[in-house]
């Protein structure tokens, strides 16, 4: 799955596609809700990003808390672990509608900061990898 993520201020851009299953799914999040508009054109609005995308995809994943987990800081994590240079490599996400283990599996290392590149998140059968194929600083 590739995902496009664009911040700016209080608004976000956030867009799944995926080529084998051909679904693209785009979502505007503002402060107060969420806007979602799938590749046959179907607008959706919710309050939460992650019960709207459980309608539309079929699980839970930690969307509210997405930007923290892409950067290497999220939130809600225990069970840290640390690879051998001092990075983030494993951590456990809660929230209180779910749980899922994370792995972050491989990072970009610039000069200026460390960014993650791959990102395992599973619970039980389900399987979520985010290949991050390029940081924009």
């Amino acid at each position: 799955m590739n995902f496009f993520l664009l911040k700016k201020n209080d608004y976000y851009n956030l867009v799944l596609h995926h080529p084998f299953m051909g679904f693209e799914i785009n979502f505007n999040i503002f402060p107060k809700f969420v806007e979602v508009i799938d590749n046959y054109g179907k607008k959706y609005i919710e309050n939460d990003i992650e019960s709207i995308f459980k309608k539309i995809i079929g699980f839970n994943i930690p969307l509210n808390d997405i930007q923290n987990l892409i950067i290497g800081n999220p939130k809600n994590i225990t069970g840290i672990k640390y690879n051998i240079d001092g990075i983030l490599y494993k951590a456990k996400y809660s929230s209180t509608k779910y749980e899922w283990n994370i792995e972050y599996i491989d990072y970009y290392k610039y000069i200026f900061s460390i960014l993650p590149k791959k990102i395992k998140l599973f619970k039980n059968k389900c399987i979520l990898i985010i290949k991050i194929n390029r940081w924009i600083v």
